[in-house]
This record gives C-alpha cells, sequence and structure tokens, in this order.
C-alpha cells in the first residue's frame, strides 16, 4: 500500500467522522489526529430502574433483571420491567 493510498484513506475517515458531529482528539504527543475511538458503557436494571424481567444494556446486550416477589408481578402496574401488585 502506498504513503498516499494510506493519507487518502485516513482522510476519507476523519471526514466521515466529522460528518457525524464528531470533535476528533488530538493527540499532542504525536501532533496528528488519534483515530476515532467507540466506548460502550453498558446500563444495569438498576441504572434504569428495572425490578424483572428482560431489557436491553444500551450496548447490544440483554439483561436478565430477575423476578418479582409473591403476589407482585412483573409490569402489573402498567410499569414494563418494574414489579407491581396486579390491578
Amino acid at each position: 500500500m502506498t504513503h498516499a493510498v494510506k493519507l487518502a484513506g485516513w482522510g476519507t475517515l476523519v471526514g466521515l467522522w466529522l460528518a457525524c458531529g464528531q470533535t476528533p482528539p488530538y493527540d499532542a504527543s504525536l501532533g496528528l489526529l488519534s483515530p476515532p475511538t467507540s466506548v460502550c458503557l453498558p446500563m444495569t436494571c438498576e441504572s434504569q430502574g428495572l425490578d424483572c424481567g428482560y431489557a436491553i444494556d444500551g450496548c447490544g446486550g440483554t439483561l436478565h433483571c430477575g423476578t418479582c416477589d409473591d403476589g407482585l408481578t412483573c409490569g402489573g402496574g402498567g410499569e414494563p420491567n418494574v414489579c407491581a401488585a396486579p390491578p
């Protein structure tokens, strides 16, 4: 791969990244724009206020939030994934 092709590839990536509204991080040690990184911090059942059933974690995973105590049902109060007495 030639140097010009490598630079064109980086230019395309940076252009697409900027078009998506990202501010490129600056790497002062190299004096270059560092490549874009993506970090997903998964949510928990607790962080979403969920007691029971299944939910998404926001990063492509699935959470099992547990079951309800006797006399309560999951979503019984009309709010999904929250334990409550059935109507």
